[in-house]
């Protein structure tokens, strides 16, 4: 019989290639495998090293260590202020405060916050419109100098560091900001940033660049934070600062919006209306409920919150002239502020 014989299958040309081909590609990871990564162990695979050096180098003992140093930096310039427990809101314990001298404090209070007595600090004024307050305070050292820092890019996301005050003292916390919107804050004078709504920050907090520099404060505005610029900051605490312990005045009334219902009945285009004046103050003679208050000495008003930077800035004592709208005529007033409510205080226990 005869044999038959096998035939082996023929290998095409373009197989040949592609086996060499991948043959030559394993060869060269083989010699890849064997060079070693300038400053890092040599390892069985340049995966894992290679990776390495592409992946994020920051981790969290790095971002405390950061933390600390900035903190550092600004020294004995921050200073936590014990609030009294039985005037402030839960969970409201101390504020933080930016030292403007070295025995002065610039902080920002809630309207029924007061300083503990047993803190050693005293509030010297505050501000009814803005909330902010000046403290005599113990000197830890010299004040560190302020560097401000004014954001060029205010759509821009980025990270700022905020005030904490924990048992140690004043300390900080990165947070994410997505973008900062310009605005207008009648009680400031000056426009402020609105932050995004889930952006952490609170009312209070002092905000800080990764240098150490000063963004602001972050203040309750409208139905949500804004932040305060610091140059704008620092100039009302000098303000307030010069103030000193001068009485403020109080107007002796209580005002309200110009709705147009009432902007048709008065006559008036803009300024604020007089809901209601006191008995016994320095506006009973001198004011009626129903007034449309437009100007104080010379200054426009015509929101509230124009005649609430006004009010809080008036000295006792001091005359004022204003511009009131009654029964379709504009006269000019002259009212004189009384000293206002003692400054809040909690007596010690």
């Amino acid at each position: 019989m005869e044999s038959t014989r096998r035939s082996r299958p023929r290998v095409s040309r373009e197989t040949r290639l592609l086996l060499t081909t991948a043959l030559a590609a394993v060869v060269a990871l083989w010699v890849l495998a064997r060079l070693r990564v300038p400053g890092l162990p040599a390892e069985t695979s340049p995966v894992q090293p290679i990776l390495t050096t592409l992946g994020p180098t920051v981790g969290y003992d790095v971002l405390a260590s950061q933390l600390g140093q900035v903190r550092a930096r600004l020294g004995a310039g921050l200073v936590a202020l014990d609030l009294a427990p039985a005037a402030s809101p839960p969970r409201r314990r101390a504020a933080a405060g930016i030292r403007l001298r070295d025995d002065l404090a610039l902080t920002w209070l809630r309207a029924t916050d007061a300083l503990a007595p047993a803190s050693g600090a005293s509030v010297i004024t505050r501000d009814e419109a803005t909330g902010l307050a000046v403290a005599r305070v113990p000197t830890e050292g010299p004040a560190t100098a302020t560097t401000l820092r004014v954001p060029r890019q205010p759509q821009r996301p980025r990270y700022v560091l905020a005030s904490d005050v924990a048992a140690s003292g004043v300390t900080l916390r990165p947070v994410f900001v997505g973008a900062l919107s310009p605005d207008d804050a009648p009680r400031w004078a000056a426009v402020v940033w609105r932050v995004p709504p889930r952006a952490e920050l609170d009312a209070g907090d002092l905000i800080f660049t990764s240098d150490a520099e000063l963004v602001g404060l972050a203040i309750a505005h409208g139905d949500g934070v804004a932040v305060v610029p610091g140059d704008v900051l620092l100039q009302e605490g000098e303000r307030l600062a010069a103030r000193g312990a001068r009485a403020s005045g109080d107007p002796g009334v209580r005002v309200q919006a110009l709705t147009p219902a009432l902007a048709e009945f008065t006559g008036a285009a803009a300024g604020v209306v007089v809901a209601a004046v006191g008995p016994d103050g320095p506006a009973r003679d001198v004011l009626r409920v129903g007034d449309v208050i437009e100007a104080a000495d010379g200054v426009r008003l015509p929101t509230i919150g124009h005649w609430a930077r006004w009010a809080s800035q008036a000295d006792a004592g001091v005359p004022a002239t204003l511009s009131v709208r009654r029964g379709g005529d504009v006269r000019r007033v002259r009212l004189v502020p009384g000293p206002r409510a003692a400054e809040r205080s909690v007596p010690p226990p």
